[in-house]
């Protein structure tokens, strides 16, 4: 990582060239944002928009030659830009990646709101969203997971504004994440952020979920349901960092770390609760703390 962290930043042009590039691979939003991150972060924003309208004129430009439409260039460039170029700004501004993605959680948190005030109840909304997706993979040939859908459609509708939320949230800040190790790996800058190992997303959110969660057990409103699960959640994030802590100590090898990055995808959903339960609790016992002192 710290050799092409060094290649980005040692020039102007090699910084637009990686978000060209990177926006062109699967998986660009991660990659691309990554690097627009340790761009902004390490560069001036003078800089950084140079380095975008250089990958900007090469996109529009392999536009011309594939047919893309620029419509389609431009909601990948927001989809994959925007957001994270305001993560790193706020990161920039307040020197620490952990109040950052504290922020984070009161904007996913209030996004989650909007869904409420905007639609009331969501679910029919959602709904409508299954059975399109759901004509299209039928159309598509796609049969099996059409049914699929249409069996699962009325759990699914209740549940979408939580992963649609989560979701979007987890891959902006695993993308904060990626780009500010990237930034930290450089060995000749002086202003380095909090490390990944080290993340708290602190007792006040823990405060929050559990004040929250408690509200839900008197109440049968949906949308504090929905806000109780999306708080608990997000320490999902710190329950990996503790991971990463552990290797960072040499507690654990780089090749289990892999293994275990391989098997949340696996595991899904009880991959992901676990990590939150884990951070959760961290949040309350700070378990790297009293490791230390063993």
């Amino acid at each position: 990582m710290q050799s092409v962290a060094a290649w980005l930043v040692s020039r102007p042009q090699n910084g637009g060239l990686g978000l060209f590039v990177t926006l062109l691979l699967p998986f660009s939003q991660i990659f691309s944002g990554a690097v627009l991150v340790l761009l902004l972060l390490h560069n001036s924003i003078a800089t950084c928009f140079f380095q975008v309208l250089l990958a900007i004129a090469g996109y529009f430009f392999l536009g011309i030659i594939t047919d893309v439409t620029i419509t389609e260039i431009f909601l990948n460039i927001i989809v994959s830009w925007v957001p994270i170029s305001l993560y790193a700004i706020t990161l920039n501004r307040t020197q620490s990646l952990a109040l950052t993605l504290q922020i984070s959680v009161i904007m996913a948190v209030l996004a989650a709101l909007g869904f409420f005030i905007v639609l009331g109840d969501p679910i029919p909304y959602w709904n409508e969203v299954i059975r399109n997706v759901s004509n299209i993979f039928e159309n598509s040939g796609f049969v099996q997971q059409s049914e699929i859908l249409q069996l699962q459609q009325d759990a699914l509708a209740a549940q979408m504004t939580i992963l649609v939320v989560l979701i979007t949230w987890s891959i902006y800040s695993l993308v904060l994440v990626l780009g500010n190790a990237a930034k930290n790996s450089l060995s000749n800058d002086k202003k380095l952020h909090d490390r990944f190992c080290d993340l708290n997303l602190g007792r006040v959110l823990a405060t929050l979920a559990a004040i929250v969660s408690l509200l839900m057990f008197f109440t049968n409103s949906a949308w504090l349901q929905n806000i109780a699960v999306i708080a608990f959640m997000v320490f999902w994030l710190q329950g990996l960092s503790i991971l990463h802590w552990f290797y960072e100590n040499n507690s654990i090898p780089l090749m289990l770390l892999i293994v275990l990055y391989i098997m949340i995808p696996l595991l899904n959903a009880i991959a992901i609760i676990l990590f939150a339960l884990i951070g959760y609790t961290d949040a309350w016992f700070n378990y790297r703390s009293r490791i230390k002192k063993i």
